[in-house]
């Protein structure tokens, strides 16, 4: 009787794998994926925090302004999108201060209100309270030039592992809700924004989708034109951008 072990052998091969066998393999390699794509997206950027898309092939393209057309960039290979180890900036700790304060205050307006049930007169009491305030959040609030100073504002990164030359193409964003102009202060911007036609797409990231390019309008004035090839991919890449950047 001959041994069945060259015929178990056969039955292993991977066209003979079950779908739950072949779904682990799957998420085995992607585990693997992920985690060597971070060790070398880390030794570009250490402040790399937690990988949130990878696309397999990627073009970069820039607009030049003189000729108005798109120039092809020595750049292409598989395109990372993370997030990053930020430091807060002044506006930010200041802000954090202030939201504590009134909350501690507005904690003891709640307080002071419901041991004094005996008074009527409640709407008198209730306009003294603080009003609500858009800017008093955690947001990492920082001015333009100190992100184009200091990269360790940023909050996300992209990343073009260069399969043409050493040097990868990089670009650095930060949610435009968290961007605050060099010469305005909070209630000057709040003022501006609320009048119509007011322009402040000089002061903030824009995202685009044009054919098959994902266009980022940078802070330092360059706009950058994504090539991917498939479609699903472009889409999903150009939604992820907008919501990072909050648009």
């Amino acid at each position: 009787m001959s041994s069945p072990s060259l015929q178990q052998a056969l039955l292993q091969q991977p066209e003979n794998k079950s779908k739950e066998e072949l779904d682990q393999e799957k998420q085995a390699f992607d585990i693997y994926r992920k985690a060597l794509t971070f060790n070398v997206v880390s030794k570009y950027d250490p402040k790399i925090n937690q990988l949130i898309h990878l696309s397999s092939y990627c073009v970069v393209y820039k607009f030049d302004d003189e000729i108005s057309d798109w120039e092809k960039l020595d750049y292409q290979g598989p395109l990372i999108i993370y997030s990053r180890n930020f430091i807060k900036s002044k506006h930010a700790i200041e802000l954090q201060a202030k939201k504590k304060r009134i909350a501690k205050i507005r904690s003891l307006q709640t307080k002071n209100k419901s041991n004094d049930k005996s008074n009527d007169n409640n709407n008198d009491s209730s306009s003294s309270e603080l009003p609500p305030n858009e800017f008093i959040n955690d947001a990492n609030l920082v001015s333009i030039t100190e992100v184009l100073k200091n990269d360790a504002f940023y909050e996300f990164g992209i990343i073009v592992l260069n399969r043409s030359k050493v040097e990868n193409f990089s670009l650095g964003l930060i949610p435009n809700q968290n961007l605050i102009p060099d010469t305005l202060n909070l209630k000057y911007l709040k003022r501006q924004k609320d009048i119509d036609g007011f322009d402040d797409s000089n002061e903030k990231f824009i995202i685009e989708k044009n054919g098959e390019l994902v266009i980022i309008k940078a802070l330092d004035g360059n706009t950058y034109g994504l090539w991917l090839f498939d479609e699903t991919d472009r889409e999903y890449i150009y939604k992820l951008l907008c919501y990072i950047i909050g648009a």
